[in-house]
């Protein structure tokens, strides 16, 4: 549990340290940076910024002089956030979500280049999600999935391909369950956009695969454009069918890792990874208070050519933080019943 808020917070200070060093390279001055919210429990004053660690652990923000109409700051001055060119403004909320993006490939050039595995089946089912089909067809825990009806599984895309080509048709898989090797009928469901079964499988074993630079390069961004579309889809499905989708926060997150960690380091490692993709994408999204909201502040007031007033903006991001925030505790709490 320690290493997954350990590992959270550094994506939160990679994503906080993109905004800051962009903000500082367009002559901005920024007088916070903070991980965690709430009272400080640590800080120290370096230059201009105060560095500090807040008492609830999260997320994080950094304070760029002149963004808030009210933060205290001479807004008259040419290093202020409102007086700095309109691309500058916009480079520098940009970066926090980049720097996740940019973490996570090189993250995953990294993996790839050094220490990728390669899952071989069959594959041990670890948990089957209630109300999916796997269920329905009776897959429990333990079972270890060969193939399907005629053809045995080589490569662990088989599983994932399979699912994905018989969009809802029923797939004849072969499980060993203890001694006994039998063929279950599964039906895939549609989970925003992907086909699943609703299972958490994992190898029974695993052997090292190294590949060139070329082609790591090349599956890592595969692996960003994949990661962003699924999240893309499942945001769909959220407002399409919210029924339908489970939704974790920093609780759930933070839960995930652990369970990766106490299973490989290699798990853990691409949980990271993907959990930097995670917090690059939703930031990235336009709603008030994160920074693709801020972004579509930005340009309405480039078409408009006049800046929208500060303080109409600020109480439209300070509605969206308390909304976000009260999403956050509602989405945790849940995470915990669960």
């Amino acid at each position: 549990m320690v290493v997954a808020v350990l590992a959270l917070g550094l994506l939160v200070i990679v994503h906080e340290g993109g905004h800051f060093l962009a903000a500082r390279w367009g002559g901005m001055i920024v007088s916070r940076f903070s991980v965690g919210f709430g009272p400080p429990i640590y800080r120290v004053k370096h230059g201009d910024t105060q560095f500090q660690v807040g008492v609830i652990p999260l997320g994080g923000y950094v304070q760029i002089d002149g963004m808030h109409p009210e933060d205290g700051t001479d807004i008259s001055q040419p290093s202020s956030f409102i007086n700095r060119p309109r691309h500058l403004r916009a480079a520098a909320i940009l970066a926090g979500p980049l720097a996740n993006y940019l973490l996570a490939f090189v993250m995953l050039v990294a993996f790839y280049v050094g220490f990728a595995v390669e899952p071989r089946p069959p594959f041990e089912v670890l948990n089957v999600r209630e109300d999916s089909g796997a269920a329905a067809a009776g897959l429990q825990s333990k079972d270890r999935i060969v193939g399907v009806e005629g053809i045995v599984f080589d490569d662990y895309r088989d599983l994932s391909q399979t699912i994905a080509l018989a969009e809802g048709n029923e797939i004849p898989l072969v499980i060993q369950r203890g001694e006994e090797q039998l063929t279950v009928p599964v039906t895939p469901q549609d989970s925003g956009g992907v086909w699943r079964i609703g299972i958490e499988f994992g190898p029974a074993e695993t052997v090292p695969v190294r590949y060139g630079l070329g082609e790591s390069i090349t599956r890592a961004g595969t692996d960003l454009v994949q990661t962003s579309r699924q999240l893309l889809l499942g945001l769909v499905a959220l407002v399409s069918t919210p029924s339908e989708v489970s939704v974790s926060g920093p609780v759930g997150m933070i839960r995930g890792l652990s369970s990766q960690v106490q299973r490989s380091t290699e798990g853990a490692y691409r949980w990271v990874a993907q959990l930097s993709i995670m917090l690059g994408f939703f930031n990235l999204l336009p709603i008030p208070a994160l920074d693709g909201g801020r972004l579509v502040f930005l340009m309405v007031g480039a078409v408009r050519r006049k800046e929208i007033e500060p303080r109409l903006e600020a109480v439209v991001h300070g509605f969206g933080f308390l909304v976000l925030l009260s999403l956050m505790v509602v989405v945790s709490w849940f995470d915990l019943a669960r």
